[in-house]
Order: structure tokens, then C-alpha cells, then sequence
């Protein structure tokens, strides 16, 4: 070809196939459709709010080729990354009308720039923090139903250094409402969790609550009944170890005799009650007893840090424990403790001390009830003993008198028959001595030892004579006897005898140097639970003042007495019992300045 030729033209492209554009069309469209249903699937399946936005912010990149995405959540005019692409661990928060996405949370408005240097909302500050390059931008807001603004959605750097078209922003549009929705939707979800898990915790914050109601009521009344330190220990550790969740308990007490005993109860109604009376005081119930301190720890470090020994002393090992000083007052009286907890942490019950604090409150009333139960108790039996030997010495001045007198007689010249009428008569009184102290000795210890026999009423009646005649005839007291029956009966003659002279000593006293008494012996028929049953019948009266009416309906209660000199109150007492021993009974007539009649009645049934 010559310089002076034209050049030939270029050969044009071939026009673009439409078929082709409209397969590719076809093609993006499906794409984008597949995206959306994957997301929608997402987020229907999604119970985590920032696990659902996370892999929603993956699928919108690949939808409108982006190179990232990042969904905003707005809290208290703060927009906040819920979901950042490429790094999700990533802390961005954005002030509202600040920046790009500030200004679209604040106007409601989507924005969609080739440049986004060329915005003047535009911040680059992230840009040279990072060291990226930001180009094309694509930011729409989250609206609820309400149209208010939930958050942003972000997209950025269209990939191939294109921008994000119209179509991409609808379609950014439509997916942020419903990343609105199903954020809203999640969010009320997991509120509703929460009021569910705090539902949950209240249900049984309220089961616990009935529960240890359940417990202090019947508690409070079992351990009223307590008579014992040890069984308060019974009643209230087997039980106190299931409701609280524990594998032991233990329970100090310090006693009225400055002893003190720990009772130690393993889970399990079927494990014995252990007693230890003798112990260290560097563990931890004794040093929260010396402190009158509670203690709460949940490791076995926390036991050494303070110097307080793991060892209780039944070969337990302790991991976490809590304990409480019992009071009763300003005065303490031992320390419960809680130990190796099933749910490892014993905060729950540490925290909690009302529950704790009303069991150490119940405690403290029925131990100190129970001390000062045992303190009278001893006091009473020193004074009841006291009593009861003041009771036998008084009895034994009647049989001792008669047995110096004869002693006396013995002295002075007598014939062989006499002699032996004087030595039967001293060794029946020493009988009757041994008789009057073994017979205190079982009213004493509540015992019941009686032997019937076969007693013939003139041999009783001398017997009275004999106890009764000497010391009568002293005070100047007219004693009759009244045989009215000679037929045998059956008893024991000793503790009849005994009952009888009880009543005669009481009128003596009554009738101080002046009056009558008279026995009476007869036999009959007596009702008994409506039928009538062969008796014995002995009666004793006396013309005296009659009973003090302050003490008719006590008269037969141990150490009732009024108005007599060394007076014990066990005659009445005493006799009763062996008169009730014979499944008989005893009741009592007086009238005021008249005199007072004893009515004995002994059933002869099967004899």
C-alpha cells in the first residue's frame, strides 16, 4: 500500500448477542434469588442475632460482588458493628450522623457513591488505620414496620473497581428489611428467653422458698420437742443436708457444761447420726463458734489462707464449706455448717444467709431451751434426792424409835419367850427399814416389783399396831383399829403396809398431839369400769382439819405438802404408786374442820 492510499478501517465487534445478555441476565437473577433464599433460610433457622447478621454480611458480598459488608446495629444513638465481614471479632462503633453510615441512620436514606472520597460525610480515618482503600459505597438503612431505624447495612468496592448499579441497591433495600425483621424477630425472641430463663429462676427461687417453708414449719415443731441436744441433731441435720444440696452438715453445740459436741450427718436419710465430744479447736465449725463469725469458701486454699484446719475429725474431706454462728441472744451456742456442696459453688447458699440465718435462729432457741431443760433438770434431781433422803429419814424415825425401845427392854431381865416376842419384833422392824429404802429407791427410778401373797387381816392389822402404836402414843394420838372382815385377801403385805402407815404419819402430822385415827378392814364389792369386782377395803380416817384446799387437787403429785414440819410430799405419792401397782386405787374424802378419810380399794379378782 502507498503513502498516498487510505488506511483501512478497523473491523467493527460483532453487536452483542441478546440471547446472551438475556442468559446472563437470566443467570445473575437466579444467582441472586438462590443468595436471597440462602439468607432467608438463615435466618429463619437462626437463634442468635449476631450469628445470623455474620453469615448474612458473607452472602451479600457474594450477591452484589462486593468486597465487604458490614451490618450496623443502633443502641442509644450508637451505631455499632453486629456483623463485620472479614474480621467478625472486630469493635467498630460509629457516632449517629457521622460518617457514611451515620448520616444514613440519621436521614433514613440510602447512599450509593462511585467515590466515597468525593462525600463529604466520608471519614478516612479507617482507611489509614488499616491501610485500605475505599471506593464505592453502598449504605441503606434497617427500618422496622414502624420505620424506625434498627441499623445499617454497608457494602463496599464493587469488585473489578465498579460501582453499585440501582439494581444492587433495591436489592440491598430489600434484604436490610429483612434483616430488620428477622433482627427484631430474633431480638424479641431472646427477650423472651431471658424472661423465660428468669421465669425458670424465679419458679425455682419460689419452689426453693416453699420448700424451706415446708421445712421451718414441722422444724420449728420437732425441734420444740427436742429434750436432747442430740436428738435436735436427729431432726433437723438429715434433712437440713437434702435441702441444701450438700454432701455433709454438722452441727456444735456447747453444753450448759461448757462441753461441747459436734453431731456430723452425711447425705442420706439412711446414715447414722456420728457424735464427736472431744475436739481440735482449729477447725472450722469451733473457730466460727470462738470468732462468732460465719465463714464461706469454696476451695481448699481458702482454708489454709485463714490457718483453719480441713479435719472435723470423721475422716471426711472438706472441699467447700459455709458456716454460721447460732445464737440465742448475745449468747453463742454453737455453728452449723454446710459442706462439699453437689453444685461445686457454694456462693448460692453464702450469699442467701436468711434461709441459713432462720435455721441458726430455730436452733438457738431450742438449744438453749434444751440447756437450761438440763440445768433444771439437774437441779431438780439434786433437790428431788435431797428430798427423797429427807423423806426416808423421817420414815425411818418410826421403826428406829420402836427398835430402841425393844433395844431397851432387851437390857432388862425377861424371860426366854419374852426375849425372843422382843428379838422377832426388832428384826421385823429392820426388815421394814431395808423395805422403806428399797421402796423410795424404785418410786425414784419408776420401777414396779410386787409380790403377792396370801395376808391374813388379824397378822396386818397387828403389824399396823406395831409400826403405829409407840409413835402415836407419843403424840398423844388415840390410834383404833377396826377389823370388820376376817376373811384372807391377797397383796403385798409390805408395800400395803407401807402406803397404810404413809397415810397414818400424814394425819399424825395433821392432828399434831391431839385427835383420833382410825384403820378399818374390811371386804366388799367395788365398781370398777362399770362392773363390780370383790375388794378389799381398807379405810383410813382421822378427825383433823380436813386437806388445805390449795392442795385437794395436787394431793397425790410428788412433794404436794402444806402446813407440816419436815414434811417431803412423798408419802401420798409413794402410796399411790403401790396402791395402783395392785390395779387399785385411792381417793381421798375431807371436809374442812371435820377430818379426812382415805378409801383404799384393792380387786381380788383371780386370787
Amino acid at each position: 500500500m502507498s503513502a498516498s492510499e487510505p488506511a483501512k478501517p478497523a473491523p467493527k465487534a460483532p453487536p452483542p448477542d441478546p440471547q446472551d445478555e438475556l442468559r446472563h441476565e437470566k443467570d445473575e437473577q437466579q444467582r441472586r434469588l438462590q443468595g436471597m433464599l440462602r439468607i432467608a433460610k438463615s435466618l429463619n433457622t437462626s437463634r442468635d442475632p449476631r450469628a445470623a447478621m455474620q453469615e448474612m454480611v458473607e452472602e451479600i458480598s457474594l450477591l452484589l460482588h462486593a468486597d465487604r459488608t458490614t451490618i450496623y446495629e443502633l443502641q442509644d444513638g450508637v451505631l455499632k458493628g453486629l456483623a463485620v465481614q472479614g474480621d467478625p471479632h472486630t469493635q467498630i462503633s460509629l457516632p449517629l450522623n457521622q460518617g457514611i453510615a451515620g448520616l444514613v441512620a440519621y436521614s433514613k436514606r440510602p447512599i450509593n457513591v462511585k467515590d466515597a472520597y468525593l462525600h463529604p460525610a466520608f471519614n478516612p480515618l479507617f482507611d489509614q488505620l488499616n491501610g485500605y482503600r475505599t471506593r464505592s459505597v453502598l449504605c441503606v438503612p434497617m427500618l422496622d414496620q414502624n420505620q424506625q431505624v434498627l441499623g445499617v447495612v454497608q457494602a463496599m468496592n464493587k469488585e473489578n473497581g465498579g460501582y453499585f448499579t440501582p439494581d444492587d441497591e433495591m436489592l440491598l433495600c430489600t434484604l436490610a428489611m429483612q434483616a430488620a425483621i428477622t433482627l427484631k424477630a430474633l431480638e424479641l425472641q431472646l427477650r423472651l428467653y431471658q424472661n423465660n430463663l428468669e421465669l425458670d429462676e424465679q419458679k425455682q427461687q419460689l419452689s426453693q422458698r416453699v420448700q424451706e417453708l415446708a421445712f421451718l414449719g414441722p422444724n420449728e415443731q420437732a425441734l420444740a420437742e427436742a429434750t436432747s441436744t442430740e436428738e435436735i441433731a436427729q431432726s433437723l441435720l438429715p434433712h437440713l443436708a437434702e435441702l441444701a444440696q450438700c454432701n455433709e452438715t454438722a452441727l456444735l453445740i456447747a453444753g450448759p457444761e461448757h462441753e461441747k459436741t459436734i453431731y456430723f450427718q452425711e447425705i442420706g436419710l439412711d446414715r447414722p447420726l456420728r457424735i464427736l465430744r472431744r475436739q481440735k479447736s482449729d477447725h472450722i465449725l469451733m473457730q466460727s463458734f470462738l470468732q462468732q463469725s460465719g465463714f464461706l469458701f469454696d476451695c481448699p486454699d481458702d482454708f489454709d489462707k485463714q490457718g483453719i484446719s480441713l479435719d472435723l475429725g470423721f475422716n471426711v474431706t472438706l472441699r467447700t464449706a459455709v458456716t454460721l454462728p447460732i445464737f440465742e441472744g448475745d449468747q453463742c451456742l454453737g455453728a452449723i455448717g454446710f459442706f462439699n456442696f453437689k453444685k461445686a459453688n457454694s456462693r448460692d447458699l453464702g450469699e442467701n444467709h436468711r434461709f441459713v440465718e432462720l435455721i441458726a435462729a430455730q436452733l438457738g432457741r431450742a438449744i438453749a431451751r434444751v440447756n437450761r431443760q438440763i440445768t433444771a433438770q439437774q437441779r431438780d434431781r439434786m433437790m428431788t434426792i435431797g428430798q427423797m433422803m429427807s423423806s426416808v429419814m423421817h420414815d425411818l424415825r418410826g421403826p428406829l424409835a420402836n427398835i430402841s425401845l425393844y433395844a431397851q427392854m432387851l437390857q432388862e431381865p425377861t424371860d426366854p419367850d419374852e426375849q425372843k416376842l422382843i428379838s422377832d419384833t426388832i428384826i421385823r422392824q429392820v426388815q421394814h427399814i431395808t423395805s422403806m429404802a428399797n421402796e423410795v429407791l424404785t418410786f425414784a427410778q419408776g420401777k414396779s416389783d410386787i409380790l403377792i401373797g396370801k395376808v391374813r387381816p388379824e397378822q396386818f392389822m397387828q403389824a399396823v399396831h406395831e409400826q403405829l402404836e409407840n409413835e402415836f402414843r407419843a403424840h398423844h394420838i388415840d390410834l383404833r383399829l377396826n377389823l370388820i372382815s376376817h376373811e384372807p385377801v391377797w397383796f403385798d403385805q409390805n408395800k400395803i403396809l407401807r402406803a397404810v402407815t404413809n397415810i397414818a404419819r400424814n394425819a399424825r402430822q395433821a392432828l399434831k398431839d391431839h385427835g383420833c385415827f382410825t384403820l378399818t378392814f374390811n371386804t366388799g364389792h367395788c365398781d370398777f369400769g362399770g362392773e363390780s369386782h370383790p375388794c378389799c377395803i381398807i379405810t383410813c380416817s382421822d378427825d383433823g382439819p380436813g386437806v388445805p384446799e390449795q392442795i385437794r387437787e395436787h394431793l397425790f403429785d410428788a412433794f404436794t405438802t402444806a402446813g407440816k414440819e419436815g414434811g417431803t410430799g412423798l408419802g401420798l405419792a409413794i402410796a399411790k404408786r403401790m396402791i395402783e401397782e395392785h390395779q387399785g386405787r385411792i381417793r381421798c374424802e375431807t371436809e374442812t374442820g371435820k377430818g379426812t378419810s382415805f378409801i383404799i380399794e384393792i380387786p381380788q379378782d383371780g386370787r
